[in-house]
């Protein structure tokens, strides 16, 4: 053992190709969440294959069923399951596998940087 592994803690649940697929990726991304009153401008926090964690600063949204449209990506139909202060998280209508080959290039070719932890 060198002087640095004793430091080292051992994750509590090993990475697995399987755990890729199903766990939220941090973003910054902007994007639109539009409802049935019109667009609310908002930021993607994290995303998954089935669904993400926005915020949307103080609108209000009656809507359950609503529409994300990232970038010039396309838009994503979507339910509004929670909601705490400013944020709001959405689950997508049917698993959307493209999220993740969109945060492996957006971290390639470093146009939307993923967001470290604090």
């Amino acid at each position: 053992m060198n002087q640095h592994s004793e430091k080292v803690r051992r994750l509590r649940h090993p990475v697995k190709a399987k755990t890729v697929l199903h766990r939220r990726w941090p973003t910054r991304w902007a994007a639109e969440l539009r409802t049935s009153s019109g667009g609310i401008a908002c930021l993607v926090e994290d995303i998954s294959r089935y669904g993400a964690k926005l915020r949307i600063g103080v609108e209000q949204i009656t809507d359950e069923n609503v529409v994300l449209a990232i970038g010039n990506f396309g838009v994503v139909h979507a339910r509004l399951v929670w909601r705490r202060r400013d944020r709001v998280g959405i689950q997508f209508k049917a698993s959307q596998p493209w999220a993740l080959d969109l945060v492996m290039r957006a971290a390639k070719d470093n146009c939307w940087r993923p967001r470290t932890a604090q």
